[in-house]
């Protein structure tokens, strides 16, 4: 656990390098609505939604911080919210991504867990100031000594401020 924490600081510190001119140049602000879908018996499938800011911190990369809840239907589907913070790599309009955080999971054995994702993006500015994004991942939640995955597709919008 040490590792993948230290391996976190270190690309968030190289991304927030002086390499970058642009640092902290146009912040974002938006969200997306997410379909979930759950490995387990029966494949579960819910609807969830995240809101999120993102900083340049160089030409190829951006610092983000992500909020929001994995679904909404209470299907069977194991809901839970999340907060996590992340770094993405860009060779545009794609986009790699992962992020780090906590779950907050009420029905689990613990509450508060360790949060992971990481995927895939593909990004697409319509004016000066709006994005359009989509997000195709998978993250990794724990909740005591269980860890569950959930895949999900998410579309969205950020806004330049």
């Amino acid at each position: 656990m040490k590792k993948i924490v230290f391996l976190i600081a270190a690309l968030v510190m190289l991304a927030a390098s002086p390499m970058g001119a642009q640092t902290f140049n146009g912040p974002e602000l938006g969200g997306s609505v997410q379909c979930t879908h759950q490995f387990r018996d029966r494949g579960f499938v819910n609807v969830g939604a995240d809101l999120r800011a993102s900083l340049p911190v160089a030409e190829w990369s951006r610092l983000r911080a992500v909020v929001g809840v994995n679904g909404f239907i209470p299907n069977g589907f194991d809901r839970y919210g999340y907060g996590m913070v992340g770094i993405t790599a860009e060779a545009l309009p794609f986009y790699v991504f992962g992020d780090f955080g906590l779950s907050c999971n009420p029905s689990g054995s613990h509450t508060i867990g360790l949060a992971f994702e990481a995927g895939v993006g593909l990004s697409f500015a319509i004016t000066d100031r709006w994005r359009l994004y989509s997000e195709l991942a998978i993250d990794r939640i724990n909740s005591g000594k269980l860890w569950k995955s959930t895949a999900f597709v998410k579309a969205g919008a950020m806004y330049r401020l």
